[in-house]
């Protein structure tokens, strides 16, 4: 070493005139070698398979956008779970089921193939890595009908359960309904009141005896007075009645309204991504990038080797 050089030009000249040969010998040896262990046969390439999406017809919960709801979903685990299920990949990842752990091997290898971001524009990339083009394509594809399914399962859900309360309180509300209709049945058919004002009027004047015309002396006395007797008794009775009915009958509407309005929802099938990038079978592998291991391996090895020339010169200038 020169004044704490590992090198100077003039070594790196000296090695390069005399040992150019060997130098080449290596260069070639290493080109050759890379490009050889660089190929399919000991590399398996990758492929990549994308889709760009946003959501669409998902509620904020909380304080989180609907883009942060759909990153959560596509990193679920029984997202992941699905995937390895339909697409068989505990064999494709080459795990044995012999080892105990096989599960969590190939679910962690999935992790590693599947990148899913947010990008600055609010949608969701979500990109696949495979040795199998079709297969990387085939996964990204599925995760959308997955995500598609998982959102909605989730939307029915908790629809459904609003559903079932619902029913509860329209049969709480029917059976109210049937015993205000049953009481107002018996009061009309046992005591013959139907519309308590207006009966309530026409007896004060029979009463009275302020019956318009010729009839005034032929009113029955005795019916004014038994339905005077009724009209006291539950007159106040039929009109509360009336009134607890008519409002019962609105609120039964009401919820029989809310009740089509949730089956709606329970029901109808729903898009929750919109696809900005569709994927698409790649063409070609995204790695290795031969020429760049090819380069690589042949400036490191070149450098190695003028290294250990230099320190082998160096030692022998020494012991002459």
């Amino acid at each position: 070493m020169t004044n704490g050089q590992l090198f100077t030009a003039s070594d790196l000249l000296t090695v390069l005139l005399k040992y150019w040969k060997h130098l080449t010998l290596i260069s070639l040896s290493v080109l050759i070698l890379s490009y050889v262990f660089s190929s399919s046969r000991f590399i398996k390439p990758l492929y990549k398979s994308f889709a760009v999406v946003y959501p669409v017809n998902i509620s904020p919960y909380s304080t989180e956008t609907p883009t942060d709801q759909l990153y959560q979903m596509l990193l679920s685990d029984d997202l992941k779970d699905s995937l390895i299920t339909r697409f068989g990949l505990v064999k494709h990842y080459n795990s044995s089921t012999e080892n105990p752990y096989y599960y969590s091997k190939t679910l962690r290898q999935l992790s590693e193939n599947l990148n899913v971001t947010s990008t600055r524009f609010e949608s969701v990339k979500i990109v696949v890595y495979d040795t199998d083009p079709e297969m990387a394509f085939g996964m990204v594809n599925e995760m959308l009908n997955l995500l598609n399914s998982k959102i909605r399962a989730i939307y029915r859900k908790q629809f459904n359960e609003v559903l079932e309360i619902v029913k509860i309180q329209m049969d709480l509300k029917k059976s109210e309904l049937d015993s205000l209709d049953s009481r107002l049945n018996d009061l009309t058919v046992n005591y013959e009141l139907f519309d308590v004002p207006a009966q309530a009027n026409e007896v004060v004047r029979g009463y009275l005896g302020t019956v318009d015309g010729s009839n005034g002396q032929l009113v029955n006395h005795d019916n004014v007075m038994k339905f005077m007797q009724n009209i006291i008794g539950y007159g106040a009775e039929h009109i509360r009645t009336s009134g607890y009915a008519y409002t019962s009958r609105n609120e039964y509407l009401t919820l029989k309204n809310y009740l089509e309005n949730v089956q709606k929802e329970v029901t109808k099938v729903l898009t929750y991504v919109n696809i900005v990038t569709h994927p698409r079978i790649p063409e070609e592998p995204v790695s290795p990038v031969r020429w760049l291991i090819v380069l690589i391996s042949t400036v490191s090895v070149i450098f190695t080797s003028i290294l250990i020339i230099v320190s082998i010169e160096r030692r022998k200038a020494l012991s002459q």
